[in-house]
């Protein structure tokens, strides 16, 4: 297949060239309204938002080159087969004339089959999707991702070139909102007006793409996480050593006549909040995100307790049930443990660490479950997002008008919002999880059939 490797002659020609300079002017072109914007040096780029999307960039760079025609009619493409064309096979010679003409627009990524390929509809200039064949690119998109990249058709296949940027939802609708408003581009997408979106298409995206990234980076705030009882989220480890004498068949035999624990192995008991079960919807408070875990029974799952050979562990998620716990445990085994001394770690403290170290994980499997845990924890996990979406459907959803999803998806005039909130939530789901975790192996098109909107997720 042929790819971006094909280019690797002309890259080196442009290097050696006045091209060069022209490819300098095109990429700060393209990047520095936004670094104005930020306060952000060009130079600086690479540190700031990583060499990874300093690439695909420079990309976007050298692909605008390719496919811009000067006053003077020269085109760097044109020059560079006229000299260097025989040196050439003839699958490189058809990439780079693909490219000399094809433009950078924005895709909707659907029919993900990872390691062959996805489809791609232009929301820019209309017309069916196509199926891109891309190895690379399909093991790492999402359903619904949202790319701005040139597609090129060579023989019967389409493909992708190497300049790619994946975009925020945000940051998308307000591409399509910046089209919508300059000068009626709806089809047909030909002659003239053509030339002109064209023209403009790649600085806009770019702009917008870098602006909203160098945003998220500069100015991430740490989310509001919160546990089910309105808590702010902490993680609480509070350890009792055990007294001279002590053994840990003795705090076991006690812990297991306390009401509201329930023994889920030899050493580690559950600590349920009895008598209230867990709501079939987590709860939203005040735009935080709300953690909340369940037992088998759906009971609120307040804290866990382990038993150690010299010490009993209680870990809980906020300091008022550290409190509570700790007040259980001390009434229960004051005469066996010491008085309990505890660690914390807030969610802001959890987010810097994750952000200096992008590999750690909990202990368990790569998705933080172990092994033997992880089939077990995506049936409990897929059942309670069943029972939380199902009653999404008829609860009014503030993006689809103050409707219920069930009600807007009957209106022709709403329908749409229904369609993109559906998109928005699966790919949200999809891209901010890692592959193997329970959350983003949920398969929303149930819901998609619930509201008979199945034909319209292509």
């Amino acid at each position: 297949m042929t790819d971006a490797n094909s280019l690797s002659g002309l890259i080196k020609y442009i290097s050696k060239s006045d091209w060069a300079s022209e490819l300098s002017e095109i990429l700060n072109d393209l990047v520095a309204d936004a670094c104005e914007d930020a306060n952000v040096d060009v130079l600086a780029l690479p540190e700031i938002i990583g060499p990874r999307h300093c690439d695909n960039l420079w990309g976007c760079a050298l692909e605008e080159l390719m496919a811009t025609e000067f006053e003077d009619g020269s085109n760097v493409v044109d020059e560079y087969l006229k000299k260097r064309g025989p040196m050439e096979t003839s699958a490189a010679k058809r990439y780079m004339m693909a490219l000399r003409h094809a433009s950078l627009s924005l895709y909707e990524v659907s029919d993900v089959v990872p390691g062959q390929s996805f489809m791609a509809r232009d929301l820019i200039r209309g017309g069916d999707p196509v199926r891109i064949a891309e190895v690379r690119g399909s093991q790492s998109l999402k359903a619904w991702d949202r790319i701005a990249v040139r597609v090129v058709q060579l023989g019967s296949d389409y493909q992708m070139t190497g300049g790619i940027l994946v975009f925020s939802r945000e940051a998308s609708n307000e591409i399509l909102d910046t089209f919508k408003k300059i000068n009626d581009i709806k089809v047909p997408y030909s002659g003239e007006k053509a030339k002109k979106i064209s023209e403009v298409m790649a600085p806009l995206l770019v702009h917008i793409w870098l602006a909203d990234t160098l945003d998220h980076v500069l100015n991430q705030r740490p989310p509001d996480l919160r546990n089910g009882d309105g808590d702010d989220f902490v993680a609480c480890t509070s350890t009792f050593e055990f007294r001279p004498g002590t053994k840990p068949a003795a705090i076991k035999k006690v812990l297991s006549k306390i009401k509201g624990l329930e023994k889920g192995s030899d050493r580690i008991f559950a600590w349920l909040e009895t008598g209230v079960t867990a709501p079939e919807v987590m709860p939203t408070i005040g735009g935080a995100t709300t953690i909340s875990a369940f037992s088998s029974g759906v009971e609120t799952l307040l804290g866990n307790i382990e038993v150690f050979k010299s010490e009993v562990m209680l870990s809980t998620n906020s300091r008022k049930r550290a409190e509570r716990g700790e007040a259980l445990l001390t009434a229960a085994l004051g005469a066996y443990v010491n008085a309990p001394t505890r660690e914390e770690i807030t969610s802001d403290a959890l987010f810097d660490e994750a952000g200096q170290n992008q590999s750690a994980r909990p202990r368990g499997s790569e998705g933080g479950f172990p092994p033997e845990q992880e089939e077990l924890a995506r049936e409990v996990i897929h059942s309670l997002l069943d029972q939380h979406y199902r009653k999404t459907l008829d609860d009014t959803v503030p993006a689809l008008g103050g409707l219920t999803p069930r009600q807007a998806a009957k209106s022709a005039k709403s329908r749409k919002l229904v369609v993109d909130w559906l998109k928005g939530l699966e790919n949200g789901t999809a891209r901010t999880r890692p592959t193997d975790d329970p959350i983003a192996t949920y398969d929303f098109a149930w819901m998609w059939a619930e509201l008979g909107l199945e034909k319209l997720r292509a």
